[in-house]
């Protein structure tokens, strides 16, 4: 059986194979038949298909918990923190411009 290895707060989930541990789902968390969990889940909405096997405690998300919150920054924000830190180490010296032919298999930066 296959395992699935899963960050422990996502928004839907589907086991198909064994889970260990505990986890979030702000979303739909689904057990298939064939999925096993071993662990605490804390969801809204918990589907165990027939054959599925759980062993743990299911608790509800509450109003206070925000559901679904994006814990990532967004794409164009992340670009811009990639392009200051490229800018500085630029100026530092750490980062060396080349053209196509001047780089081989034995450059190391």
């Amino acid at each position: 059986m296959q395992k699935l290895y899963l960050r422990p707060t996502t928004i839907d989930a589907r086991i198909i194979g064994k889970f260990e541990g505990n986890m979030k789902g702000s979303g739909k968390v689904e057990i298939t038949e064939t999925g096993v969990v071993d662990g605490n889940i804390k969801t809204d909405s918990l589907i165990i298909n027939e054959g599925g096997v759980f062993s743990g405690k299911v608790t509800r998300i509450t109003q206070g918990e925000e559901k679904g919150k994006k814990k990532f920054k967004p794409k164009e924000m992340e670009e811009e923190k990639v392009s200051a830190k490229a800018e500085k180490k630029e100026k530092e010296g750490k980062i060396k411009e080349f053209e196509l032919g001047d780089i081989d298999d034995s450059l190391r930066l």
